[in-house]
């Protein structure tokens, strides 16, 4: 069996052959295939018997924030009642902006494909609740099919932005 070699790499580092891949603290990339060898950058957080991670070391778009989570094993997070949307909020509240502000997460919640009929990406499910923040639901049309969860709403977003994320496993 050849020897295995792994090279350290910059937090927040983007692989320049696929741009999906992202350097972790405390990972490395792997050499056969040059991707990051992907965990939780800190510690999973408990809660209902499911596990979260908080990513707030480098924010990816939500579609690159999607296949982070897969690579550990998770999706982004599907907030499913008020008690887990509480919960979630209170640990976003642990995270701001070097203004001071509220930090947003990127959740999995799309319309992509049916503009206004919003879904779980992972399970395809409508959600059970409700956070859109009324003020800013759906008003960039066809251009902000993804969700992200900011102070205690949910607003919809383009895509493409970088943002923290949440998995969920």
């Amino acid at each position: 069996m050849p020897a295995s070699v792994t090279y350290l790499c910059n937090p927040g580092l983007v692989n320049e052959e696929s741009k999906t891949f992202y350097c972790v603290p405390g990972k490395g990339w792997g050499i056969t295939k040059y991707s990051c060898i992907l965990d939780c950058p800190v510690p999973w957080e408990q809660y209902g018997g499911r596990q979260y991670c908080f990513v707030t070391t480098f924010g990816p778009t939500w579609y690159a924030a999607k296949n982070l989570c897969e690579q550990m094993n998770a999706n982004l997070v599907e907030i499913q009642n008020r008690e887990e949307l509480n919960w979630t909020h209170s640990k976003i509240n642990g995270h701001a902006q070097p203004n001071g502000h509220a930090m947003p997460f990127w959740i999995g919640l799309t319309d992509e494909g049916s503009e206004g009929d919003w879904y779980w990406e992972h399970t395809h499910h409508k959600p059970n609740i409700s956070a859109w923040d009324i003020d800013f639901y759906s008003r960039g049309g066809t251009n902000e099919n993804c969700a992200l969860h900011y102070n205690s709403a949910w607003l919809d977003h383009p895509c493409n932005r970088s943002l923290p994320f949440i998995c969920e496993k």
